[in-house]
């Protein structure tokens, strides 16, 4: 596989996951879920950034790239930008809406600054419920610079058995799988990132040194795979709804990723899949707010109409906000980084001259 194209499959299958959250809460209410299990994207998505993570920088972690650098020059300038604006965008659609939180200036310094609630069972992020992941994926993100690439094949493992334990523990606790973004369910979110995102990180370790197989059709069949898991009705069993989304975190997306390791050859399905990965992020964080707004002009109660209203105007703000905000914002940072470093050099360059 070419460097390019790697993992152009998983950006595609990122996109349909954060296609499936978006369906999974504009028809939170509704009996009739097209995407009942859509909770569990989330997991597909620590997975997902695990390997990401660890295919794009262990290797410079490995070299001297320290944790401040690594979260305020990589992680930050990736992942901030549109978290505030999502958090803008979620305030004015609340106030607009007359749902306002309690303190609401109060609740939008601590969402820019992602200090979570810490109290009273509310969610961790009022003004956009999905910052949730984000905020523990960051965490996830200083484990694997401080923990996760010092340690071997059998700490990974050793992590991820761990992580399954506790998130058996919280699903019985909790009965349910859906954890995290409410201060009463915290712990279970350390426990879906704990394993998914490792998982991911062993996953990519197994594919560096060509130990994983490969699955012609697999793309094909990964994306059947997550829109199987994602979409298989609920039994109303909480033994038996527990177990599937156990199986299919523990065992299904560690599988559906390897399979969506396939090459692509495809130019034009690589420019697609890469759109996609590109607009899961700013769709992710903006569906929310749009929802809030659509819901408060239409009507409280689910319906086709607002969902299709929601998601049409969802897609369409991602899409402008990545182009014209997102991709700006992050250019212009890292040629601010590039200037700088070319500034030292020049520097160290002539000091050693003079000396």
């Amino acid at each position: 596989m070419t460097g390019n194209a790697r993992f152009n499959g998983l950006d595609w299958l990122r996109g349909v996951a954060a296609i499936a959250v978006m369906i999974f809460h504009y028809q939170i209410a509704d009996s009739s879920h097209w995407t009942p299990r859509g909770y569990l994207a989330v997991d597909f998505f620590f997975a997902l950034s695990g390997l990401v993570m660890g295919a794009a920088y262990e290797k410079r972690l490995s070299a001297g790239l320290d944790l401040p650098d690594f979260m305020l020059k990589v992680r930050l300038p990736r992942l901030y930008p549109l978290l505030l604006l999502s958090t803008c965008a979620g305030c004015a659609a609340a106030y607009l809406a007359h749902r306002l939180p309690t303190s609401p200036g109060f609740s939008f310094l601590s969402q820019i600054f992602l200090i979570p609630a810490v109290s009273g069972g509310r969610t961790l992020y009022p003004y956009d419920i999905a910052t949730w992941s984000i905020l523990f994926e960051l965490f996830a993100n200083i484990c694997h610079v401080l923990l996760l690439r010092r340690m071997g094949t059998a700490g990974l493992t050793g992590v991820m058995a761990a992580s399954a334990v506790v998130l058996a523990l919280c699903s019985h606790h909790f009965g349910t799988l859906d954890l995290g973004a409410r201060t009463t369910t915290a712990i279970g979110a350390i426990a879906r990132v704990g394993y998914s995102y490792t998982a991911g990180v062993l996953i990519w370790r197994f594919h560096k040194e060509h130990r994983l197989p490969r699955i012609p059709g697999g793309l094909a069949i990964a994306t059947a795979g997550l829109l199987a898991c994602l979409t298989c009705p609920l039994t109303h069993r909480s033994a038996i709804d527990l177990s599937m989304d156990m199986g299919a975190i523990i065992f299904g997306f560690p599988a559906l990723i390897i399979a969506g390791l396939e090459a692509i050859n495809s130019t034009r399905a690589n420019r697609i899949f890469s759109w996609m990965g590109e607009m899961s992020y700013p769709l992710y964080l903006l569906h929310d707010p749009v929802h809030v707004w659509f819901s408060a002009q239409l009507g409280a109660t689910p319906s086709v109409q607002i969902a299709l209203a929601s998601a049409i105007t969802a897609i369409c703000l991602s899409w402008l906000s990545l182009v014209f905000y997102d991709i700006p914002i992050r250019t212009a940072f890292q040629a601010s980084i590039r200037r700088r470093q070319n500034l030292h050099r020049e520097k160290s360059s002539s000091i050693t001259i003079k000396f």
